[in-house]
Parts: structure tokens; C-alpha cells; sequence
């Protein structure tokens, strides 16, 4: 079979002319997407987007545009990031709280801009704190719970500050007292302004616990309260016992004391008398281990000497001891009238040992009475001991 040379020559002509004619695809904007955002917070956020295609014309700005108008274009506010294809971010700042912001990315190439999809994102609120109120500090002010005696005068000051959110109006600043369960409402005024404060002495004449309520209320129906707490003393009436004298196991002296009468008591006047030994409130012992040493009856070291013969008794009242930081000159100054420190139950003991002249211990008896024991002399020659006492009437 003869083939056709010249017949093929011109096909492979026209194949070769045709292709030489076709045309490339034109160029055009790039194909880009927005997507969501991130990191939003009440001033910020991180926007994403991507460059999809740059369709033929590299891509030389793209990034953001954003605005709470649903419809953000170029005029309104941009954040450039960088050029070229694939994804891109950007974190935008000088947001508002509380407020929603739409937004979309954009990529400019040598043929034009194109936009991705608008998407939304919503900054955090922030929380209204709504009022506030602070206790004026310094000398002469009251700023936290006391302890007063009937009489004194103290001063308070409180300063009201409005919202710094909303700088509402401050509206109404109220002063209520409760004691023993009974409320009482001596201040309810109306400032209508953004700061107010209020600063005064107050008295206080009855014994007992105070609690001091101070509340700012602003337009918004938004409160503040602070609290204080005044507790008044009294001082009560004493009665003192100077020098008394007690022996360990030695009967002349006596070893047990009723505070109720000012009485020593000896080992023969107690060990049989059940009467008797309701009155006692402490004794005086001297041992190998506690050395000198001032106990409760139902102290478990005293019931061991044998020559107390507390083991035979029918009744221990149980007064318990606390050290104090009295010294002696202060306990010779107290008068007839008294305010005795708190009596600290989480360190009560039944005995305070060891004792040295000088010392003060604060005691409470079994009727909750307080007193205070002064050990004056030890006596280095045997089992005596010398104190005073002041105590509760």
C-alpha cells in the first residue's frame, strides 16, 4: 500500500498552524474567602482569610476590611497582611465591647479586587460592676471591725464612686445598724451624683455587737455595700484578792482558793466536804514535772498527788487558764472596774506551770466568770507560793 507523503506532510501542517493560533485563558481578580474569626475579646480579634487563586495575576495587597455597617467595604476600616496567594491573618484592634462587628477579606492582583463571604463576630460585654464604696483610712477613721467600750465616739468615712462603666447616678446611700436582731435606719438620703461621701462620729452606749451596714444604690437600680462591725464592751466590777497565800501539800497554808469568796480552802476542809469543794475554782501544787504550778480540780496531774486527795472528791469545777502578755504593774493598776481579755478556747489548758513571779494568767471558771492571777513570790525554800487575783463580781 502506497502511502501518501504529501498528504501527510499537510496534516501535520494544519495541526502545527491550528495550535499555534489557540489562545491562552485571560487573567482576572483572585478567588479569596474569609473565614471565621478567633480570639475575640472586648477591644480585639484575630481575623482569617485565604487567597484561593490568584487567576493569573500575582496578588500584591490583601486583608481586611471591617465595620459595624452589615456591608464593609474598602472605605471603611482595613487591615493589610501581606500579598500573595494561600491563607492570611490579621488581628484587628480599637473594637468596642459589647458591640458587633462585620467583616470579609479582600486580595488585589493586576486585574482587580475581589471579596470573600462577610461574616460577623460579637465582642465581649463587660460586666457592670455597678457602684462602689471605700472606707476612709487614717489616723482618727474607723476602716475595719473594733472593739469599743459604751461611750466612745468613732468617726467613719465611706466614698461612693458611680459605675466606671456606666457612670450612672448615684441615687440613694443608705446607713443601717442591726443589734441584737433589731434593724435601725438612721441615714436615707438621695445624693443624685457620681461620687458621694459621707463622713461622721457616731456613739455607741449599749453593750453588745453592731453591724454597720453602708449601701449606694445608682440609677440602674445597681447596688454597693461595705459592713462593719462594732462590738461594745463593757467594763465590769471587779473584786481583788491581795497576797494570798497557798501551800502545795502543806495544810497550815491551804491549797485550794474560791474565788467567789476570797477563801483559801486546806486538803482537811475539802477532801469530805462536798459543799466546800463546789466553791473551789483552783489549787496551788508544786511537782518533780510541773514545777510551780496553779490547776483546775479535775486537772489530771493534780489528781495524782496522793496528799491532795482529789481522788475523793465528788465535785471538780472545771476552770480552764490562758496565758496573757499582762505584766505586773498593768494588773496593779486595774480599779474597780474592768475589761478583761477574750478568753481564747482554742488554747485553754487546765494548769499553766512552770510559773515564774511576775507572771499574769487570765482564768475562766465554771460560770463563765473571768479573772486574772498575779504570781507575787515562789518562795525559793519549799511549796508556797504568794498571788493576788482580781475576778468578776
Amino acid at each position: 500500500m502506497k502511502i501518501n507523503v504529501s498528504l501527510m506532510l499537510f496534516a501535520v501542517l494544519v495541526l502545527l498552524m491550528s495550535a499555534s493560533c489557540k489562545k491562552e485563558d485571560p487573567a482576572s481578580a483572585p478567588d479569596v474567602a474569609t473565614d471565621s474569626a478567633s480570639m475575640v475579646q472586648q477591644y480585639s480579634a484575630v481575623l482569617f482569610g485565604a487567597v484561593m487563586d490568584e487567576n493569573g495575576s500575582a496578588v500584591t495587597a490583601r486583608g481586611f476590611c471591617y465595620s459595624a455597617d452589615p456591608d464593609p467595604d474598602l472605605d471603611d476600616e482595613v487591615e493589610l497582611s501581606g500579598f500573595g496567594p494561600g491563607a492570611f491573618s490579621s488581628e484587628i484592634t480599637g473594637l468596642q465591647p459589647g458591640n458587633t462587628y462585620y467583616y470579609r477579606a479582600f486580595a488585589t492582583n493586576g486585574i482587580g479586587t475581589s471579596f470573600g463571604e462577610i461574616l460577623n463576630l460579637a465582642t465581649e460585654q463587660i460586666s457592670d460592676p455597678g457602684p462602689s464604696l471605700v472606707l476612709k483610712g487614717g489616723q482618727g477613721y474607723v476602716s475595719s471591725d473594733v472593739t469599743i467600750a459604751p461611750g466612745d465616739v468613732i468617726r467613719i468615712g465611706i466614698i461612693c464612686h458611680a459605675s466606671p462603666v456606666t457612670s450612672a447616678k448615684l441615687t440613694r446611700f443608705k446607713l443601717s445598724i442591726t443589734n441584737n436582731n433589731l434593724t435601725t435606719v438612721p441615714v436615707d438620703i438621695n445624693p443624685d451624683s457620681g461620687t458621694y461621701i459621707w463622713d461622721q462620729t457616731l456613739t455607741f452606749t449599749s453593750a453588745g455587737s453592731n453591724t454597720i451596714k453602708f449601701e449606694i444604690t445608682d440609677v440602674n437600680g445597681m447596688t454597693g455595700s461595705i459592713t462593719l462591725v462594732i462590738i461594745v464592751e463593757a467594763e465590769t466590777e471587779v473584786a481583788r484578792y491581795n497576797n494570798i497565800e497557798l501551800g502545795s501539800t502543806n495544810d497550815p497554808y491551804g491549797s485550794f482558793f474560791s474565788t467567789s469568796e476570797g477563801i483559801v480552802y486546806t486538803i482537811s476542809q475539802t477532801y469530805a466536804a462536798p459543799a466546800n469543794q463546789a466553791k473551789i475554782d483552783f489549787l496551788f501544787f508544786k511537782g518533780i514535772t510541773n514545777a510551780n504550778t496553779i490547776a483546775s480540780p479535775d486537772d489530771a496531774d493534780a489528781n495524782t498527788i496522793v496528799e491532795l486527795k482529789l481522788s475523793q472528791w465528788t465535785h471538780k469545777n472545771q476552770t480552764r487558764f490562758n496565758p496573757t502578755n499582762i505584766t505586773a504593774a498593768q494588773f496593779d493598776a486595774i480599779g474597780d472596774n474592768y475589761e478583761f481579755p477574750a478568753f481564747n478556747m482554742g488554747q485553754q489548758t487546765t494548769k499553766m506551770n512552770n510559773l515564774t513571779e511576775g507572771q499574769v494568767l487570765l482564768f475562766k471558771t465554771h460560770n463563765n466568770k473571768l479573772g486574772l492571777v498575779k504570781v507575787i513570790d515562789l518562795y525559793n525554800r519549799g511549796d508556797r507560793a504568794k498571788v493576788s487575783v482580781i475576778v468578776q463580781k
